[in-house]
């Protein structure tokens, strides 16, 4: 296995799930990470559009679903403007999850144990 306990997924909300997205996901799972973050930047070009980020999220979860991973959280954000990297945003009311700052400090990888 790997040292590495979580592993950043980083999708172009403007593109989605797309092979180069497939093929990181794939390695993280033959890796026996466990914690994975689908982090979809971008999120400001398309004015923080829900149903975008829903798609998305279906269309990872469906794909990730035979691999064996199992925390999956996915974030959308704004890496440019800072959305939902460091403070949860305002332009994503519709998000009920963390920052990636906030999960990443408190993601409980000292319990892993209890996934194998």
């Amino acid at each position: 296995g790997s040292t590495a306990n979580l592993a950043i997924i980083l999708v172009d909300a403007r593109t989605g799930v797309i092979t180069q997205t497939r093929r990181h996901t794939y390695l993280v799972s033959l890796l026996g990470i466990k914690h994975v973050v689908l982090a979809v930047n971008k999120m400001d070009l398309l004015d923080f559009d829900k149903a975008t980020f829903d798609k998305i999220v279906s269309d990872y979860k469906q794909f990730v679903e035979p691999l064996n991973i199992p925390d999956v959280v996915c974030i959308p954000l704004s890496a440019l403007d800072g959305d939902n990297v460091v403070e949860k945003s305002k332009r994503t009311p519709w998000y009920n999850g963390k920052s990636l700052l906030d999960f990443l400090e408190n993601v409980p990888i000292d319990l892993d144990r209890n996934y194998d």
